[in-house]
C-alpha cells in the first residue's frame, strides 16, 4: 500500500529541526549556519519547481508493501530525478556541482523522514544520484598577486564592485581562507599578539578554531 505526504511541509519541519538541533550531523555535531542556509534555499527552489510544474510534490510512503509497491515507488523517484534535473539545467542555468548538492540535500532530508519520522520510502537512493564535475583549478603567479595588490591604475580602473571583489580575491589567495569564513570576519576576530596581527575564528564548515598570522 502507498499513501503520499506533502513535501514541503515535511521539509519545512526538517529545516527546524536542525536549527533548533535536533537534526545533527552523524558526529553529534550541530549543522552549520551555511549548511541551513542552503536548506532553506532548497525549499525555495522546490516552491519554484512546483509553481512551474503546476504540480504539489509528494513524498510516497510504504506501508505492508508489496514488491509492486516498492518498483512503483522507485519509479516514482526516477521520474522525479528526471523532471527536476531538467528543470535545474534547462530553466535555472544550473551546473553539475550545483545540480549534485541538490540532490545530497534532498537524500539528507529523505533519510531524515525515514529515520527520525519513521517512514517506509523504499529504495529512493539509487534513483538520486549525485553529479559531480572536477572544474579546472585556476592559480595566479607571485608576480600577478602582486600587480592585484600594487598597480593602484588598474585598481582605479575597476567598478567599486569589482574593487571590493578583488580585494576578496587577493585576502583569499594570502590567507587561504574560505569565502564563507571571510565573509564572517569582524573586529573582534582581528587579535594583536607580539606585535603580530592574527586572525581568531572559527571554520564555517567543520567548525575548527583558525589562528592565522596576517602578512604585513
Amino acid at each position: 500500500m502507498i499513501r503520499h505526504i506533502k513535501f514541503l511541509k515535511n521539509f519545512k519541519s526538517f529545516i527546524n529541526a536542525t536549527i533548533k538541533g535536533k537534526h545533527k550531523k552523524k558526529n553529534g555535531s550541530k549543522i552549520s549556519a551555511g549548511t541551513i542556509k542552503c536548506y532553506k534555499c532548497m525549499h525555495n527552489l522546490i516552491i519554484k519547481y512546483e509553481i512551474h510544474t503546476e504540480t504539489e510534490l509528494l513524498i510516497p510512503v510504504l506501508r505492508n508493501a508489496t514488491r509492486k509497491d516498492y518498483l512503483e515507488v522507485r519509479e516514482y523517484w526516477r521520474s522525479f530525478q528526471k523532471n527536476y534535473l531538467s528543470y535545474l539545467f534547462r530553466e535555472q542555468n544550473h551546473f553539475d556541482n550545483y545540480v549534485g548538492l541538490n540532490n545530497k540535500v534532498i537524500r539528507t532530508f529523505l533519510n531524515w523522514v525515514k529515520n527520525d519520522k519513521g517512514f517506509d520510502l523504499g529504495d529512493f537512493r539509487s534513483a538520486l544520484y549525485i553529479q559531480t564535475e572536477d572544474p579546472p583549478i585556476l592559480t595566479f603567479s607571485v608576480n600577478q598577486i602582486k600587480f592585484l595588490i600594487h598597480n593602484n591604475t588598474f585598481h582605479d580602473s575597476l567598478s567599486s564592485a569589482l574593487q571590493r571583489s578583488k580585494n576578496i580575491l587577493v585576502f583569499g589567495c594570502l590567507t587561504g581562507l574560505r569565502y564563507s569564513d571571510m565573509m564572517t570576519i569582524k573586529q573582534e576576530h582581528i587579535k594583536n599578539m607580539d606585535d603580530e596581527v592574527y586572525l581568531d575564528l572559527y571554520s564555517q564548515k567543520t567548525g575548527a578554531v583558525i589562528i592565522l598570522k596576517l602578512p604585513p
